[in-house]
């Protein structure tokens, strides 16, 4: 898409009452538009639709295919004319991963014939025209990844919390905004749940010495041999 494509379709959205950024983002240069925003847009152009028609249907199989079409009022050389599109909406295993067929296969085919009325198809889609038109999550603000930094500044540096942390999230466009409540109760588990090794800690074992006297044999210390008493460290 060109820089005039760009400007051109930002003043249509404009004109829609479409909100760049809120109603729509992008994915991979291509731009995605939100469902909702597409009914709003239809309410404002107050476009209707025929019922459709259904092509194909199987319920077990997950399958939905509908064919319909759309109709608009708009103003050409000062008068009213009516413009009319048509189009399919399918749903069905290899393009939907939802379990809702017929819902979805409604939606694309009433997106694609808005699209199509509003002089857009082709250059902006639908979010569920595809699995991988869905919204992205949000990233990480500063202030959150400044929180959780300051987190991680008040765990010991061999703290094996903060180890995990840092391999995991090395920046924070590897953090989404979705994420923080569940990363703060991670770096927390780090502040007393003995993942830090201090100098002087124990390992568990038990220190075995030689006991004079009785067997000979080496005895635990925490354990009376013959009513002798532990020897103390």
């Amino acid at each position: 898409m060109t820089m005039n494509d760009k400007t051109l379709l930002g003043n249509l959205f404009a004109n829609l009452g479409v909100v760049e950024g809120v109603d729509t983002w992008d994915c991979h240069g291509t731009p995605v538009i939100s469902h909702k925003a597409l009914e709003r847009v239809a309410e404002q152009r107050n476009i209707t639709f025929d019922d459709p028609v259904v092509i194909e249907s199987d319920p077990e199989k997950k399958i939905c295919v509908m064919r319909g079409k759309g109709q608009m009022w708009e103003m050409i050389n000062g008068q009213p004319k009516q413009k009319e599109a048509w189009s399919t909406g399918e749903a069905t295993p290899y393009n939907n991963k939802n379990t809702y067929p017929y819902a979805m296969a409604e939606k694309r085919l009433k997106d694609r014939i808005i699209l199509k009325l509003v002089g857009v198809s082709g250059y902006v889609y639908s979010e569920d025209e595809s699995d991988d038109f869905k919204r992205p999550p949000a990233k990480l603000s500063e202030t959150k990844f400044a929180i959780l930094m300051n987190k991680v500044k008040e765990l010991p540096e061999e703290s094996e919390i903060r180890g995990r942390f840092m391999k995991k999230y090395p920046t924070r466009d590897a953090m989404d905004d979705s994420k923080f409540d569940e990363i703060w109760k991670f770096l927390s588990k780090g502040e007393n749940n003995g993942n830090v090794k201090r100098k002087g800690a124990t390992t568990g074992k038990r220190k075995v010495v030689k006991v004079e006297g009785g067997s000979g044999q080496n005895r635990d210390q925490n354990t009376p041999n013959n009513g002798e008493k532990p020897v103390s460290q």
